[in-house]
């Protein structure tokens, strides 16, 4: 035996471990290769489902041994089942999801591809858990080994949206080729590229006499050339236009037509064609000329009997305004529109109406201290004179007045808001017909105004010969109540809370709670708020500064807590020394 040496050795070692790393190096080169390939397999596959989904595509693999079925996530969707429920439907339990009268042919189609090999593509319904259907394309390719089918491998389209669509525009092509009206479209330029056949009926023309050329063809000449100007204007805005149309047929015979062109927009929102339908409507502007013709003629004839009667129709009216306005200076027309009648002689004893409405009262302070130095005649002058100051501001706010009582006014409205606007607007033309006053040499006068809303029964009451229009109401004795208290509060204009809550605009105005007061003739008590719009400039800033100390001072007041209650109020006089109301509660308070 011959031993090696120890050289020899460790050149085989060598040797060997080259080819061991050789070797090595190529396992790890190869298992590289087969994860990047395992990489791109995965990489594809995902893109392929991806794809899938983006397509709304669904895929599907038979096995006719096992008769299972595997389904793509997508392919789920479209049966209606969940994709991850484990196992996957078998061929039988797939078959449940199948319309019934769709089962015969999908099985037949299923045999032909697994005994014979034969590709198809059918379309079926499947149900889903609602009880809906779909339309479903599937198609399939039988996989050999050998001669022997070894698989089905398919794809499923959900095309229920395509079907629906295509339903549609088959009735609606139905209806455009059964339509007794013209329609014809074109594109942008004018050019036509549609026309049904009614279209050939009404004008003469074929399509192939048409296709390509312009509807300006069927223009007579004799329309308006600003109608075809409105035309073009209004459909470069996108916008639909209509009218009537006289053309010309093509025997050269006019016929009048009822045209609607409409622009027809791409997802984009560009127009690019024109949608025009038209109605033959010649019969009816004839008939229509016809009518006309035989109108005039008639009216003609009538002239005569119309000038006569509209004389003693115009000598009647005047008759019955006359008297009216006569009749209008003792009972207001609003009196009789809210008894329901027309005329003062309509006006029955007894006639009465319940309403809910906001009463006004105001009256001059100390007109008989005014009067004293006025004759009878001079009493009624200044009176009138202010009256007239008045009445149209009450009248312009919707209000009418129901009464005089010497220098007071009774005015009832049927809208809360509109009495405080009237009240306001009142006391600013008495700020203005002060200066005049005291232009002529007369002092300025004040007023107070009490405002309340409630029921009340508006009628008339009286005997055969005598009957007057009046109101009755406990809501009228409140409100002349309320406009008491303006003297008390010296302040010009009070509402109760009724008509507060009744106000559509409430903060529109300058409003301040004045007290809580025992009425008399009232059980319960009622709070009366201030209205002060019609202050100076200077005043309503200075009263709405010290709203917060005022309500302060008044919650003060009601709990007895008179220290705190003098302090607010004496806050509100540092700050504004002319409001009157505090300084009323500082002196109550104080005593």
């Amino acid at each position: 035996m011959k031993f090696l040496s120890n050289e020899d050795v460790e050149a085989i070692v060598a040797e060997r471990i080259t080819e061991l790393t050789q070797q090595n190096q190529q396992l790890q080169q190869q298992l590289l290769e087969s994860r990047r390939a395992e990489h791109i397999l995965r990489e594809n596959e995902r893109l392929f489902l991806e794809t899938q989904k983006l397509a709304k595509l669904g895929s599907w693999e038979f096995n006719p041994f096992t008769q299972q079925i595997k389904w793509s996530e997508e392919a789920c969707k479209i049966i209606g089942i969940n994709s991850h429920d484990l196992p996957p439907p078998s061929l039988n339990e797939y078959l449940d999801l199948v319309h019934l009268e769709d089962v015969p042919l999908l099985l037949n189609c299923l045999k032909q591809a697994v005994t014979e090999g034969v590709a198809y593509e059918i379309e079926i319904h499947h149900r889903y858990p609602d009880g809906s259907y779909n339309d479903t394309l599937m198609k399939a390719q039988p996989f050999f080994a050998g001669q022997r089918v070894i698989k089905l491998l398919g794809i499923m389209l959900d095309i229920t949206e395509r079907r629906q669509t295509e339903d549609e525009l088959r009735k609606l092509s139905r209806a455009i080729e059964q339509s007794a009206g013209t329609i014809f479209i074109t594109n942008v330029r004018g050019q036509i590229e549609f026309v049904n056949p009614a279209f050939s009926e009404i004008t003469g023309y074929s399509s192939e006499e048409v296709i390509g050329n312009n509807p300006n063809m069927l223009n007579s000449g004799k329309n308006p050339p600003e109608v075809f100007k409105v035309l073009w204007e209004t459909l470069h805005r996108g916008e639909v236009w209509q009218g009537e149309l006289l053309n010309r047929r093509k025997n050269g015979e006019l016929y009048w037509e009822f045209t609607r062109i409409s622009p027809v927009k791409n997802k984009e929102g560009k127009v690019t064609h024109y949608v025009a339908t038209k109605e033959d409507i010649t019969r009816r502007k004839q008939a229509e000329a016809q009518l006309e013709k035989n109108n005039a003629e008639l009216r003609a004839k009538n002239v005569e009997l119309e000038v006569l009667n509209q004389k003693l129709a115009d000598i009647q009216k005047a008759k019955l305004y006359q008297l009216n306005k006569a009749y209008e200076r003792f009972v207001p027309h609003q009196f009789l529109s809210l008894l329901g009648k027309k005329s003062i002689l309509e006006v029955q004893l007894g006639d009465q109406v319940e309403k809910e409405m906001t009463i006004l009262f105001s009256d001059i302070r100390g007109f008989a201290t005014i009067s004293e130095d006025m004759t009878p005649q001079e009493n009624f002058d200044f009176i009138n004179a202010y009256l007239g100051q008045m009445e149209p501001i009450i009248n312009e706010y919707g209000g009418f007045i129901d009464k005089y009582i010497g220098d007071a006014i009774m005015a009832l409205f049927p809208l809360a808001d509109d009495a405080v606007q009237s009240s306001i607007a009142m006391l600013k033309r008495l700020r203005e017909y002060n200066q005049l006053l005291q232009m002529a040499g007369f002092h300025p006068i004040k007023i107070g105004i009490g405002l309340h809303t409630g029921p009340l029964m508006l009628g008339t009451v009286g005997g055969q010969n005598r009957m007057d229009g009046t109101v009755i109401a406990d809501a009228v004795n409140l409100a002349s109540r309320v406009e008491n208290l303006t003297k008390i509060y010296n302040t010009p204009l009070l509402m109760t809370m009724q008509t507060y809550r009744h106000l559509l605009r409430s903060s529109h105005y300058k409003i301040r709670v004045i007290d809580t007061v025992k009425i008399k003739g009232k059980s319960k008590e009622v709070t009366v708020y201030e209205v002060f719009d019609a202050d100076t400039p200077a005043t309503i800033e200075l009263k709405l500064e010290t709203l917060k100390v005022f309500k302060q001072g008044l919650d003060f007041y009601h709990c007895d807590d008179f220290k705190d209650a003098c302090s607010s109020f004496e806050e509100v006089l540092r700050i504004n020394e002319h409001d009157e109301v505090a300084r009323i509660y500082l002196k109550r308070c104080q005593e």
